[in-house]
């Protein structure tokens, strides 16, 4: 969900596919939509180092797919683990992802494409922080590269 930005009930029907991550779940996928994305190649990473047992990813300790519930208690259990605090949720993680991908230069368009966000307004409402902080300290970068004070 980190390097995607996807609902938990979408990464939870993640199927690997080569080099790409394939949600096509219908019923987890806006309208029914195929969304096709690259894979980080940190999460290409990641997965190679996986058992692969099931066509989903991400599957219990016993091997089977995860519930929605059951997921939502292991990324609480695990937040909870790493110390940090209650208000840590799995839709963090997505909100993470669209502010770091705005945070890179990418537009609201292109981390739509990622996200899967039904509208721009709603990736902008994710990204508004950062779309004003990025912006912020290029104007001032080409003030002082332009001899501004």
């Amino acid at each position: 969900m980190k390097q995607t930005g996807k609902r938990a009930t979408s990464a939870l029907c993640a199927k690997r596919q080569s080099h790409v991550l394939l949600f096509s779940k219908y019923r987890f996928v806006p309208r029914g939509r195929k969304l096709i994305i690259p894979m980080h190649r940190n999460l290409l990473g990641e997965l190679a180092l996986a058992k692969r047992e099931h066509l989903v990813i991400l599957t219990t300790a016993f091997g089977q797919p995860f519930s929605l519930k059951g997921f939502g208690n292991f990324v609480s259990d695990a937040f909870r683990a790493a110390g940090l605090p209650a208000r840590c949720t799995a839709h963090g993680l997505r909100k993470a992802a669209a502010r770091r991908l705005a945070e890179t230069g990418c537009t609201a368009k292109q981390i739509q494409a990622i996200t899967g966000h039904k509208s721009l307004e709603e990736v902008e409402r994710y990204t508004r922080k950062a779309d004003q902080t990025r912006p912020a300290r290029q104007a001032v970068a080409k003030q002082e590269n332009n001899g501004g004070s």
